[in-house]
Parts: C-alpha cells; sequence; structure tokens
C-alpha cells in the first residue's frame, strides 16, 4: 500500500526523492494487494481481514481520486 501511494504522489519516496507520479504502476500494485486479500480469504483473523481491506478500500479510493484530476 505504501508503495502504490508514493506512486499516487501521496507519500514522499525515502530519504525525501522526489517521486514522479506512476498510474500504471499503482494499479499494478492495487491489483496485486487485490489478489492477495482473495489468496487470504478465510486464512486471517477478523482484525487483519479488517485491516487488510480497510487499506486496499484507502488506495483504490486514492488511485481513483489521482485519475479524476
Amino acid at each position: 500500500a505504501t508503495q502504490a501511494l508514493m506512486q499516487l504522489g501521496q507519500l514522499p519516496a525515502p530519504g525525501g526523492q522526489k517521486v514522479e507520479i506512476d498510474l500504471p504502476g499503482a494499479k499494478q500494485v492495487i491489483d496485486i494487494l487485490g489478489m492477495l486479500e482473495k489468496k487470504t480469504s478465510g486464512n486471517l483473523d477478523p482484525e487483519e481481514a479488517k485491516l487488510f481491506q480497510d487499506i486496499l478500500h484507502g488506495v483504490r479510493l486514492s488511485f481513483l481520486q489521482a485519475t479524476s484530476k
């Protein structure tokens, strides 16, 4: 999720480096997170599953906001 947010320009890179917005890269990371959510379905305790869903929802929303600018 951190990688996706950096690629969307919402978090600075380590060391304060400038990060260029990379929408295709962010989408790829978000898609991988979605795949991991499906693969781990039923194997996480409820708190972990909720955290995963919340994080994924947040990065998807950030992606939609970045693409609507």
